[in-house]
């Protein structure tokens, strides 16, 4: 055979081979995201907990380390009896309760009348936590009031050895109609932060919300659910 037929002749199976290739490859893309997680894919439900009793905090424990990010979802609300200034969800990483935080948030307020309020809390002073959302308290002791928070919190398992300082970024929304005698007292907020976990070179590995800083606990019902986002190719 020619050389000339012979290189195209090699060049065609190699043009082939690489073909099959990424079939296979995306094949095989298509079964782990169908097989291991028939709901989302690229998305995994890690660990659901639900409040069935007052408590100060939840733990989610042995985090899953083969995915790229963290999402967790937040609904519920506090028992504690109190309107504005309800103080923040807390969120620490591996049990450390030292001052190796930042955090920065900003909310939104808007009461009956309208009245706008802005309150801005944390900066660029070391915390001992990453300050989250405001939860609506107690309106009546027979009604609790409940708000949503979502945080990302991006490469927690330190993926390809990053030491990236470990950051997470929340919204969050919450309303508390106080119908009864605290009707002129309603209010609405959007609350927006982040922060990040410094002076650390471990992966998250488990992380605690704390009710009200510690003030309140989180009343019955309130839900929390952690996800993996993107799996570890």
């Amino acid at each position: 055979m020619p050389p000339g037929d012979l290189n195209r002749l090699l060049q065609d199976y190699a043009a082939r081979i690489e073909k099959v290739t990424k079939r296979v490859d995306r094949l095989e893309t298509l079964e782990f995201s169908s097989a291991a997680f028939p709901s989302g894919g690229g998305i995994a439900c890690l660990e659901t907990i639900q409040v069935t009793s007052d408590v100060p905090s939840v733990t989610f424990s042995a985090i899953n380390q083969d995915f790229l990010h963290l999402w967790l979802w937040i609904n519920a609300g506090t028992t504690l009896d109190q309107l504005l200034g309800l103080p923040p969800m807390l969120m620490t990483f591996n049990a450390d309760a030292g001052a190796n935080y930042l955090t920065y948030a900003i909310a939104h307020a808007r009461l009956t009348g309208p009245v706008d309020i802005d309150d801005i809390q944390g900066g660029i002073t070391a915390a001992n936590a990453i300050r989250l959302a405001r939860l609506p308290g107690e309106d009546s002791p027979n009604e609790k009031n409940f708000g949503m928070c979502e945080v990302n919190i991006p490469n927690y398992a330190l993926y390809l050895g990053l030491e990236a300082k470990r950051a997470a970024a929340w919204k969050s929304f919450e309303y508390n109609p106080n119908v009864t005698e605290f009707a002129t007292l309603s209010f609405v907020t959007a609350e927006q932060g982040g922060g990040q976990w410094v002076n650390q070179t471990d992966p998250i590995t488990s992380l605690t919300i704390t009710s009200g800083g510690g003030v309140a606990d989180f009343a019955p019902g309130s839900l929390f659910s952690l996800l993996g986002v993107c799996p570890i190719p």
